[in-house]
């Protein structure tokens, strides 16, 4: 008997900005070679993980230099497995420009992380994989938390967190209020621990001088109802084989933003 598919916060989240992406993607298969935010993102939290599985298992945070040593091979390594796909003012320098610029920006970040927020985090599960089964649903809910933390005082369950690089400019504010992936994650855990934890989001920024911030938010019951309507709604659209295209206005729908945009019958031209 095959495995049963499931939904992933990331291709809930994917479905959500842009359905025909989703279909390129998830429905036909098609992967591109990701963008360089994506690899500075999971170079730095490559590092991040490794540090906070070391104080987690030993009490003690590993030294600067490892953090740094462990990000700038995780960034070279998947550069080179997964291959890049630059943006047009990226094209215009050379490769190894590009890449060293990526590989010094994301040890700059984890550094940040292990300097400014590893020292206050307590956590409990690094990269925690839940898969949410879902009776009479043809998907089942499945993701990879961050972190976790060690239940505060008071709490059933501890707060997640996730991490997330920034490239010279800071979130806007609410971001994390409305995040469909923090509203993933807590559905999950709900699910399996039995109460909603806390969230937050942690910005790393890579400003003129780099700086964290930290947007803290919750869910609650009517969040968790509509997050299922949304996945009803993925499934039916999924059933029937018609996706929504994104919002012309929106930034996603662009040759910058969307390696899909040459294949799309939606797309427009825009840069």
């Amino acid at each position: 008997m095959q495995d049963k598919p499931h939904l992933s916060p990331s291709q809930i989240g994917m479905f959500i900005r842009c359905g025909v992406q989703w279909e390129f993607r998830y429905g036909q298969g098609l992967k591109i070679p990701p963008a360089v935010a994506m690899i500075l993102g999971g170079g730095t939290d490559v590092g991040v993980s490794a540090n906070l599985a070391s104080k987690r298992d030993t009490g003690e945070l590993l030294p600067l230099e490892k953090v740094q040593d462990i990000t700038r091979d995780a960034v070279n390594e998947k550069w080179g497995l997964e291959g890049v796909r630059l943006m047009p003012e990226e094209e215009e320098r050379t490769w190894q420009v590009v890449k060293g610029e990526t590989v010094d920006t994301a040890v700059s970040l984890a550094g940040l992380h292990h300097a400014r927020l590893a020292p206050i985090i307590q956590p409990a599960y690094i990269q925690r994989e839940i898969t949410v089964e879902i009776q009479g649903f043809p998907y089942d809910l499945m993701g990879i938390l961050d972190i976790q933390e060690v239940p505060a005082v008071g709490q059933k369950v501890g707060r997640v967190r996730d991490t997330k690089c920034k490239i010279a400019r800071a979130p806007s504010k609410g971001v994390a209020d409305t995040s469909i992936q923090l509203t993933s994650y807590a559905t999950m855990v709900k699910a399996v621990d039995g109460d909603f934890p806390e969230l937050c989001l942690d910005f790393l920024v890579n400003k003129k001088v780099p700086e964290e911030i930290v947007q803290p938010t919750t869910r609650n019951e009517a969040d968790y109802q509509a997050f299922f309507r949304t996945m009803e709604l993925m499934a039916l659209s999924i059933e029937k084989g018609v996706f929504h295209r994104a919002d012309p206005d929106s930034w996603i729908c662009s040759k910058r933003f969307c390696g899909y945009a040459d294949r799309c019958k939606y797309y427009g031209g825009r840069p």
